[in-house]
């Protein structure tokens, strides 16, 4: 029998009653051979302000850790450290003790954003005041340099791009490249985005978390939609995404301000390179609704 064309009978039909038991052993074993997925993460919680560790593969392993409210970004580091965003600055939290371990907390910074830690050491804070305006600062907390953007608000996420530029959502559906010096190499809209979470600068364009768009779309640099991922009426606002090997990318669909807005949806979305939803999770009694994720395995 080549079974590459044979066309199975359909379940629950009578010629499965009299198809022998091996065939049916071996239909059952081809169809269920799928490896379940199983992640081990952390999830950055944003109604209940709260950072959780998710070991799918043995629960026993999980913890939390309390933060503030207004975290929203979150970063990995090395030497098994975790990098979030505070509202008038940043902290830094030991992933083996969860106990901070530095922070910088200054008037200057307030409406912090977004959080990036440099090679050097030093740290871009991205606030949203006079405008957008990022700041890079040493360890102390003192500033090196800054740059101000007036013509730009409301600004998420910002990711640095290969050559070292800003990148990040503003005006809510516009996507905004620039740099300490306040050149702007790219400023274009995103169809169907509002409140842009996140950015990625590809070869191609950008790959852009649209917020209420309940989307991830790869976008040409005129803003031409090349691939959507979610935008249905099945998610409600897709925060920061993490991207996988063989083209997965987890989605955070956020779904509200209150503890109780998890109940609404899945907290994460896994989508393969075809669309595909291929993974979820969803514990709205553990954790509250999700707006930053990291996968660690």
């Amino acid at each position: 029998m080549n079974m590459k064309t044979k066309k199975w009978p359909q379940r629950g039909t009578k010629a499965w009653a009299g198809m022998p038991l091996w065939i049916l052993c071996l239909f059952l074993a081809i169809n269920s051979g799928a490896k379940e997925i199983k992640h081990r993460f952390l999830a950055k919680d944003e109604s209940r302000a709260q950072l959780h560790y998710v070991d799918q593969f043995d629960s026993s392993n999980d913890w939390k850790i309390q933060l503030e409210k207004g975290c929203r970004d979150i970063r990995l580091l090395e030497s098994n450290r975790v990098l979030v965003s505070h509202t008038d600055g940043y902290a830094e939290f030991d992933l083996a003790t969860r106990k901070k371990v530095a922070e910088v907390r200054d008037p200057r910074f307030r409406k912090t954003e977004t959080v990036t830690r440099l090679p050097n050491g030093n740290t871009i804070l991205g606030a949203n005041k006079k405008g957008i305006t990022f700041f890079e600062v040493k360890s102390g907390g003192a500033v090196v340099r800054e740059a101000n953007f007036p013509q730009f608000q409301t600004m998420r996420l910002m990711r640095l791009s290969p050559q070292g530029h800003f990148l990040f959502g503003a005006n809510t559906d516009h996507v905004i490249e620039a740099d300490w010096s306040g050149k702007v190499y790219a400023d274009f809209q995103v169809p169907g985005a509002k409140h842009i979470y996140w950015i990625r600068k590809m070869d191609s364009g950008c790959r852009v978390s649209t917020g209420y768009g309940k989307s991830i779309v790869d976008v040409t640099p005129d803003g031409e939609v090349l691939r959507t991922l979610g935008g249905t009426d099945a998610y409600h606002f897709f925060s920061r995404p993490f991207e996988l090997p063989r083209g997965h990318i987890v989605a955070c669909n956020w779904t509200g301000h209150k503890p109780g807005d998890s109940e609404r949806g899945p907290q994460l979305v896994e989508f393969d390179a075809e669309g595909n939803v291929v993974w979820k999770w969803h514990d709205p009694v553990r954790a509250g609704t999700i707006h930053g994720v990291i996968i660690l395995k």
